[in-house]
């Protein structure tokens, strides 16, 4: 299920390995996205970064993609459909697909990996406070 959908959005961050490495929340966009950039940059070279994200189509179908990166090179990527659904929906699925596909790939029990989303309601629910919508992605997460 591979496919090169683009990522959009500055994204918030959350370490699988580390619960206390958040990107920061409730701030003015810019300052997120050069906050974003700073953190990037301080990423250990062995690090992998999933990015994610969640759409809506125009019939109402939600879709996520997903790309794994170590740095600038580009692992793995992969999306799905959901259907009927959310985009809140849409984008909790992609940041555990993401997750699932890295900690499959041949060694990740040996790298941090972190998963980045664009949505802060998404990224609040993963950090442990999930909404009914969506609660068993939260969950597994």
């Amino acid at each position: 299920m591979s496919s090169s959908h683009p990522v959009h959005g500055q994204p918030s961050c959350r370490n699988a390995s580390a619960r206390d490495k958040i990107h920061p929340y409730g701030q003015p966009r810019k300052r997120n996205r050069s906050a974003f950039l700073q953190w990037v940059e301080t990423v250990g070279s062995t690090t992998w970064i999933v990015y994610s994200d969640g759409s809506l189509s125009s019939e109402g179908a939600a879709s996520y993609a997903f790309t794994i990166h170590q740095k600038d090179l580009s692992i793995c990527d992969g999306s799905g459909r959901l259907g009927s659904a959310e985009v809140f929906d849409a984008e909790a699925t992609g940041a555990l697909e993401g997750l699932k596909a890295a900690l499959n790939l041949p060694g990740s029990g040996a790298r941090d990996i972190a998963v980045c989303l664009n949505n802060l309601a998404a990224t609040t629910c993963l950090r442990g406070k999930p909404s009914d919508s969506s609660q068993a992605v939260f969950v597994e997460f």
